[in-house]
């Protein structure tokens, strides 16, 4: 799976479309970011569905907007509940779209004297009051790792966040990029049966450069036992584009010989 935006179009019916021009069938994973996705927009969500319908396209999972504004484990009231309605807003479009996941950040950067056991408290509270939508609408709400200084840095936190939830509604999505900028890295074995969803990228070791697997310093065999240990079969997103000489299918391919993996 890789992001539709690879294909360069302005909005995400146009990269519907133009994946579906050169696609027998494809999943994707998409993140709302005005004008090129905008979730309140009714004429826009029409446009996908039409497009999703005139093409072999799926979107398997939808990003949850994330940021200050809508911190589900802020202090703020008005950002929880903002936060609160972008994520119903993305529950009920992935239920539109048949879409199995809402990939949501716990939490935004916490900042120099924050109360972080509070964050992830109001974190966890925010979860829990998105479970019952997410079950009856059928939606998985993948919980991501993030780089350092965010709510949800902690790999073993946010699991256990996921695990005080206590729903098959809820789930962890292991980033690789936001892993390895840790020493050691993190690994997504440490998440166990709540692994849900896989976001793919590369990196250095020092900052989130979202590179293509094979540019950075990820250990892709290590991590393709890991996903072995615990049994994870769910589709795994290329959260990148391809190195400016390599097209799409050659930065797939890249990550098959990386990981061993076949194409299915």
């Amino acid at each position: 799976m890789v992001p539709p935006t690879v294909f360069g179009a302005n909005t995400l019916p146009e990269s519907l479309r133009d994946m579906g021009s050169i696609c027998i069938s494809a999943s994707l994973e998409v993140f709302p970011d005005p004008p090129y996705f905008d979730i309140w927009s009714v004429e826009q969500v029409r446009c996908v569905a039409a497009a999703l319908d005139e093409t072999a396209i799926r979107i398997y999972a939808i990003h949850v907007p994330f940021g200050d504004a809508v911190d589900l484990s802020s202090a703020s009231t008005e950002a929880v509940e903002n936060g609160l309605r972008h994520a119903k807003r993305v529950i009920d479009l992935c239920q539109q779209f048949e879409a199995r996941f809402a990939v949501i950040h716990p939490g935004h950067i916490l900042g120099e004297g924050a109360d972080e056991a509070g964050r992830y408290r109001q974190a966890t509270r925010s979860l829990k009051a998105l479970v019952s939508r997410a079950d009856s609408a059928g939606v998985v709400l993948a919980v991501e790792n993030l780089p350092p200084d965010h709510v949800g840095s902690d790999l073993d936190r946010v699991v256990d966040l996921v695990a005080e939830v206590g729903s098959p509604a809820v789930g962890v999505c292991f980033d690789t990029g936001h892993a390895n900028l840790y020493s050691p890295p993190q690994r997504p074995c440490a998440a166990g049966k709540h692994l849900v969803w896989i976001h793919a990228h590369d990196n250095r070791g020092q900052r989130d450069e979202h590179l293509m697997p094979g540019l950075g310093t990820v250990d892709w065999s290590q991590f393709r036992a890991d996903l072995d240990a615990v049994g994870y079969s769910n589709p795994i997103m290329l959260e990148c584009r391809p190195a400016e000489d390599m097209t799409v299918q050659g930065m797939i391919d890249r990550f098959f010989e990386l990981t061993g993996y076949e194409p299915s």
